[in-house]
């Protein structure tokens, strides 16, 4: 210490004050942590219990105190958060007491269900109460540099599946094979969790792009996005243009700017020199839609969306409950009877042997298990999020709103053919988005600028008795 006093006093500057590690920085490097961690876990582990559902309800037990707090202190735009979480839960258990269905237990796959499902809230509101005592304002830069770190790792062995195309992974594995081409996979073993790696890495780097506008970022988020968009599939690619799209917007480029003129002619003559090349794309996105509403996977699919609106229009305004439908437990804990009596059973990939097909889908469980206003709910929570942070990342451009507007735009996108909201991989991501959208839109700068300026106004209005007593005076001693 003496020595750092000294060397400041050479130089003419006051010794720095050593500042500990906040709450939401260290938040910050665990959540970075967790996702490296995946990483290892999708390359090394391979078993039907990984590492990644162990570090999942580890962090959501750490997280639980700090939730508990969120709700003593909740700010207000929170409330909506658990308010119609718990509208969503109460139609579904409602359901469940009320349903047909009979022979199972009714206790242990609502509990189960309601503990998965909870997992994005709880950590919504722990990341809410730990952002709240954020002071600087570049707290999110180590997890973004660590989503992108990780799909950098990712990137030469999935240049290797690209460039041999042999349809073999470096495992000596057989690759997938969609619309005619084979998905790239890198480290992972499978093309899933690669395309997540990237598509978040996208999200990142686009959100730093959207910040500093310059050349290096704006390269990264074009490589990533590419990549992203060549693991062929939909939903993803709709992610990623969803993505780049609020991210241009954000910068508000204007017509007489002389760099929106190159960066518009850049586009232009990309777009240019991709014709040549739609020959070749229309029949991979023609296999790729087809592939979603007739074969394999996608028909377990269609049919959820299908049966689940049945369901919810039988047991009007209810559903069939939690657990019974879509979820984890409705196919592990018990086997369901509605996928006997409606004949899903039947079908590959929602049968008892292989049901794992069945959580391909988001919202068909949500709407088969609490009805029209269990959806109405949650759908209804994640659209006023999604709108609420991406306007303000619109007027108010910072790193963190960005971010949330990315995850929350790209899940509603996911649900559609993916359980995103349940996923190991995206609910740490969730929850994040959902405390930056209900809390910080603005951003954690203007967020501590207010706080200044409340704490300022309080201070005054302690004061103003004494200064209306003591005219002629300017203040306390020390103003």
């Amino acid at each position: 210490m003496a020595t750092n006093r000294m060397r400041a006093q050479r130089i003419g500057r006051p010794p720095a004050r050593r500042r500990p590690l906040e709450l939401p920085g260290l938040a910050m490097w665990a959540a970075g942590i967790y996702y490296v961690l995946l990483l290892v876990d999708n390359v090394l582990i391979r078993t039907a219990e990984k590492l990644s559902g162990y570090l999942d309800e580890i962090t959501v037990l750490f997280a639980a105190p700090f939730a508990a707090a969120a709700l003593f202190r909740m700010p207000h735009g929170l409330w909506p958060v658990p308010l119609c979480f718990g509208i969503y839960i109460a139609m579904g258990t409602i359901s469940g007491l009320f349903s047909p269905i009979g022979g199972y237990p009714f206790a242990t796959v609502t509990g189960l269900t309601i503990a998965l499902d909870s997992k994005p809230i709880i950590l919504a509101l722990a990341f809410a109460y730990c952002l709240s005592q954020a002071r600087d304002s570049d707290v999110m830069t180590p997890f973004l540099y660590a989503l992108i770190g990780v799909a950098l790792v990712n990137l030469p062995f999935l240049l290797r599946d690209l460039a041999l195309n042999s349809g073999i992974n470096i495992y000596g594995e057989p690759m997938d094979r969609r619309a005619g081409m084979y998905r790239p996979q890198g480290l992972y073993h499978h093309a899933t969790a690669s395309v997540d790696i990237h598509l978040m890495a996208t999200m990142a780097a686009a959100a730093l792009w959207g910040i500093r506008k310059n050349a290096v970022w704006a390269g990264l988020t074009a490589l990533l996005a590419l990549l992203t968009m060549l693991h062929i599939v939909a939903k993803e690619i709709v992610a990623v243009v969803l993505v780049l799209g609020i991210a241009v917007m954000a910068m508000r480029f204007r017509s007489k700017d002389t760099q929106f003129l190159i960066r518009a002619a850049a586009v232009t003559l990309g777009l240019l020199l991709a014709v040549p090349f739609a020959d070749l794309a229309l029949p991979v996105i023609q296999g790729q839609v087809t592939d979603y509403v007739q074969d394999g996977e996608s028909a377990v699919r269609t049919l959820m969306y299908l049966i689940s609106f049945d369901l919810a229009v039988d047991n009007f305004p209810l559903g069939a409950g939690i657990g019974t439908f879509g979820s984890l437990a409705s196919f592990t804990t018990f086997f369901s009877p509605i996928y006997d009596q409606t004949g899903l059973s039947l079908i590959y990939g929602a049968s008892r042997l292989h049901p794992y097909y069945l959580q391909d889908v988001f919202w068909p469980k949500v709407l088969g298990e609490s009805g029209w206003i269990g959806l109405a709910a949650y759908l209804g929570l994640l659209l006023y999020l999604a709108v609420r942070v991406t306007r303000a990342a619109l007027k108010f451009p910072a790193v963190e709103n960005l971010f949330a507007s990315f995850v929350l735009v790209t899940a509603l996108v996911k649900t559609i053919a993916a359980p995103t909201l349940t996923s190991d991989l995206y609910v740490p991501l969730i929850g994040l988005a959902v405390a930056i959208a209900a809390c910080y839109p603005r951003g954690f700068a203007q967020a501590a600028a207010d706080r200044q300026a409340r704490a300022a106004r309080q201070t005054t209005q302690r004061h103003r008795p004494a200064l209306r007593g003591r005219p002629g005076t300017i203040g306390p001693r020390g103003w």
